[in-house]
């Protein structure tokens, strides 16, 4: 078991990705384990494994964002704002094929600025 984890880890499979698979397993484990009574012990237990350590996300500072809502036509310049400092989610925003073209558009002009801009954001 320990040496599949490590595989995955090295073979270059994302530390969340196997933290969820070991996470699976050990529930599939579990369950042979305390309702099916297939086996006495879980063979499946690493101390951290199934724990995500997420790298922290870059974000823009106040002064980039004030450039980036520069860029944004006028009438998406309060949406910008209002999805910043109301910490809306971007998934659940509205996608509309215009609004998609505009923010892109703003973001390689932000990203050409001087102002530079995080590189998730471009």
């Amino acid at each position: 078991m320990r040496e599949w984890r490590a595989g995955l880890l090295e073979a270059g499979v994302s530390s969340t990705m196997v933290a969820k698979s070991y996470r699976l397993l050990r529930a599939i484990l579990n369950t042979a384990v305390t309702e099916d009574e297939l086996i006495i012990v879980n063979p499946y237990r690493i101390k951290g494994a199934g724990e995500e350590r997420a790298t922290e996300r870059p974000v823009l500072t106040l002064d980039q964002l004030y450039a980036l809502v520069d860029l944004m036509p006028d009438r998406w310049k309060a949406f910008l704002l209002l999805k910043t400092f109301a910490s809306l989610r971007w998934e659940r925003s509205p996608r509309s094929p215009g609004m998609i073209l505009i923010w892109n558009d703003a973001l390689s002009a932000f990203a050409d600025s001087s102002s530079g801009c995080p590189a998730s954001f471009s």
